[in-house]
């Protein structure tokens, strides 16, 4: 059996490559430490914060960028990487370098597109040195409104009644179904009409505007009246005003006395 001086000898002897083994560990993560005291990553923005309209700025999409700024101490080469709401790398895992030839203040941007609504944050994070806490996190709320006009519909709200010379005017109800992919928003649209009695060219018939007060898809029936004493045939149309684009066409023929029906 071994005596006790002699484990205790052995003990001792463990403890102090023990400690030789820690230490230079120790120093190294001393050593980072004190570097990642002279970076500070700060000032992310997202451009624009808030945002409601249509997302065709670009054929891509609506540009957006976000932005933020790291500070050093002393010439560095500093790797980034942006971070999302869910804390993944954004837009990939691949850090960014950023060399600094002297201590001071640099802007980093990166420039995105959305084509859909999304309510997001972003925040910046420093990969290399290590240890740097993360930057404030900015928040951004894009809503694409991505209008549509479908179902345009003509009702004769004087069926049966006879139109033209000595008679009433045949008079309709334009209608159509205009939804939006997100909201809340104000719409404006116009009607026309293009047939023989417009040379074949679109003609200003009526404007209007409403509003979707909600969010989310959101669907509405917008109308107009029209009312004529001659034969026609030709279209009616209904078009969203700017910004926005979209419009929706039917056909339609109306036949009226004239003055050789007598």
């Amino acid at each position: 059996m071994r005596s006790s001086a002699f484990l205790l000898r052995l003990g001792t002897v463990g403890v102090l490559l023990a400690g030789l083994a820690a230490g230079p560990v120790q120093a190294a993560t001393a050593h980072a430490a004190a570097i990642a005291a002279t970076v500070t990553a700060w000032g992310v923005t997202i451009t624009p914060p808030t945002y409601i309209g249509p997302c065709n700025e670009t054929p891509h999409g609506l540009s957006l960028t976000v932005s933020g700024k790291i500070t050093v101490s002393e010439p560095m080469t500093v790797k980034y990487v942006w971070v999302n709401q869910q804390n993944l790398p954004w837009p990939g895992p691949e850090p960014v370098s950023v060399t600094f030839h002297a201590p001071g203040t640099q802007t980093v941007v990166h420039g995105f597109v959305r084509t859909t609504s999304l309510r997001s944050s972003m925040r910046l994070r420093i990969i290399d040195p290590p240890y740097v806490p993360d930057s404030l996190a900015a928040g951004a709320n894009t809503v694409c409104v991505q209008p549509t006009l479908s179902n345009v519909n003509i009702e004769r709200a004087d069926e049966g009644e006879e139109c033209g010379l000595g008679g009433q005017p045949a008079v309709f109800t334009l209608s159509a179904m205009l939804a939006v992919a997100g909201g809340p928003v104000f719409l404006d649209y116009r009607w026309y009409r293009k047939s023989n009695e417009t040379r074949n060219q679109w003609s200003y018939i009526s404007g209007g505007s409403t509003s979707f007060t909600a969010t989310g898809a959101q669907e509405k029936i917008i109308f107009s009246p029209y009312s004529t004493n001659r034969s026609e045939s030709g279209y009616f149309k209904v078009e969203l005003s700017s910004p926005y684009q979209g419009s929706a066409q039917t056909t339609f023929f109306v036949t009226c006395r004239t003055k050789n029906d007598l």
